[in-house]
């Protein structure tokens, strides 16, 4: 049997995690599997990313099709569409599985006509529940998820939240299956390293004793990193901590004058865009993400088996990995006094801080496992 698995970007987010890790995993299954992306960078329209990398050295082949860039037109829908139904054809898979939004609706449009015998596509999130689009564009976003829910024989969900209001859409509630992202546990870097180059990469060194509180996110409207600011300028002085953000994106010039604006140009640093970021997380002593809207995010359960504390938003996605003073603490995205006691508590109460890390590990090895979501994805693949 064979799997072509289609991305819209080859560059190294969730989405493209989530195809590495079954990519890797369906392998030597009695399967031939191949993955076809776009290219990397924001719009998707460089050469291809770190995924295109990563399968390469796992023995796996990737197809860039370089028509898959995120630009928005009829005309490149229609090349996209042309360049898909072409590659369907020439590849002839048992199954596509379609993991992004814009690969979604044109990829089964052309996988239909193509006659693929199975189209499997795994919504990250429902696109129309972003909170900053327009009632015009979220309504349009809404008929674009239906139609492709429609055109495919099934359809995955990765959160609670999204399963219940998928089913909701006419005509599709037998198709939607729940099925929980995995992950295996970061090669991290120990304590002493992933401290000193955090130190390293923030310019400066930091005391012992300060408690280093970080996040691994894009630099953008959804992650809501300017409530977070916001929250930390609201923190004792005393306190000894700093805050490490590993991302990039278009907010970063305006973080960092807000951030000399709060008084926190000697607290707040933003680390740029690093090659396995999670490795780092072993030199952190909280973690946080107030996004939102999420899918079911992968840096909660890095931070989990980092063994971090955890504060995030209370969004759906999140609330199927974190659970509210069991194993992690939750607030409301934009709520800066309620993100602000929630950290003070964390930073002053380090039994708190273990009892929430050991329970968010045993959670995501339990949980969240590569092993798990392959054997249920396979189930899919079969019309179990």
């Amino acid at each position: 049997m064979k799997i072509l698995y289609l991305i819209t970007k080859s560059n190294w987010g969730g989405a493209q995690k989530y195809v590495y890790e079954l990519a890797t995993a369906t392998t030597g299954h009695d399967l031939e599997v191949v993955v076809a992306y776009g290219g990397g960078g924001f719009l998707g329209d460089g050469p291809p990313g770190e995924l295109a990398h990563k399968l390469t050295l796992n023995g796996i082949r990737g197809i860039h099709v370089p028509e898959l860039a995120r630009e928005v037109g009829i005309i490149r829908e229609l090349k996209t569409a042309l360049a898909l139904y072409r590659l369907l054809r020439h590849e002839r898979p048992d199954i596509l599985h379609i993991s992004s939004s814009k690969a979604g609706g044109i990829g089964a449009f052309a996988a239909r006509l193509a006659r693929v015998p199975r189209i499997v596509f795994t919504s990250h999130g429902l696109a129309y529940d972003e909170p900053w689009r327009s009632p015009l564009a979220r309504a349009l976003m809404w008929l674009s998820t239906w139609a492709t829910f429609l055109l495919c024989h099934a359809v995955i969900v990765i959160s609670t939240d999204t399963l219940k209001r998928a089913r909701q859409l006419p005509f599709c509630k037998r198709k939607i299956k729940l099925v929980f992202n995995g992950i295996a546990p970061p090669d991290f870097l120990s304590r002493t390293e992933a401290r000193a180059k955090l130190a390293t990469l923030a310019g400066t060194t930091f005391a012992e004793n300060t408690l280093l509180i970080g996040s691994i996110a894009e630099l953008t409207a959804n992650k809501n990193h300017l409530r977070m600011l916001e929250a930390l300028a609201t923190l004792p002085r005393e306190l000894p901590f700093a805050y490490l953000l590993i991302g990039d994106g278009e907010e970063r010039d305006s973080l960092l004058a807000h951030a000399r604006e709060r008084g926190l140009a000697d607290r707040y640093f933003l680390l740029g865009k690093l090659p396995e970021a999670g490795r780092l997380l072993s030199g952190l002593d909280m973690f946080t993400l107030t996004s939102l809207k999420e899918g079911l995010p992968y840096v909660l359960m890095e931070a989990g088996h980092a063994k971090l504390p955890v504060l995030a938003s209370n969004i759906p996605g999140v609330t199927d990995i974190i659970e509210e003073n069991k194993n992690g603490l939750l607030a409301p995205s934009n709520d800066v006094v309620a993100i602000g006691a929630a950290l003070r508590t964390l930073l002053k109460d380090s039994a708190l801080r273990d009892r929430l890390a050991t329970a968010l590990q045993e959670k995501v090895r339990v949980t969240f496992s590569v092993e798990r979501m392959v054997r249920e994805t396979l189930k899919i693949y079969k019309h179990q």
